[in-house]
């Protein structure tokens, strides 16, 4: 196996940039499939009771759709990661809602969390 960088000439058009050329010699055939992935962050811009200002939470949906991952990047730089399937994330937003984590008021914005 050769740690040296080939460049492959495909006969076409002249790129822009070297990397669209480069073909990794020690992964063999392959297919890069390029999609669309929805991913929201959340960044905060000011203090709270539990939460600092420049605590960032994301939710990126699965490749497959199938479910997403979870991220907490605190200011104070510990992060915590979580992956979950549609049907676990069911799960737990009814035990939230068993548990009287989640009401009716918080989702209609009528309750003021920090009371």
């Amino acid at each position: 196996m050769s740690s040296k960088i080939k460049i492959k000439s495909t006969g076409t058009k002249k790129h822009k940039k070297i990397c669209d050329d480069y073909v990794p010699d020690f992964v063999g055939k392959y297919e890069i499939e390029k999609k669309k992935i929805s991913s929201y962050t959340l960044s905060l811009k000011e203090d709270s009771v539990f939460s600092k200002k420049s605590d960032n939470y994301q939710v990126t949906e699965w490749p497959n759709g199938e479910g997403y991952d979870l991220f907490l990047d605190r200011a104070s730089g510990s992060t915590q990661t979580m992956s979950l399937h549609h049907v676990e994330v069911g799960v737990f937003l009814k035990l939230l809602m068993e548990a009287g984590a989640i009401t009716d008021g918080i989702l209609l914005n009528d309750i003021d969390l920090d009371n």
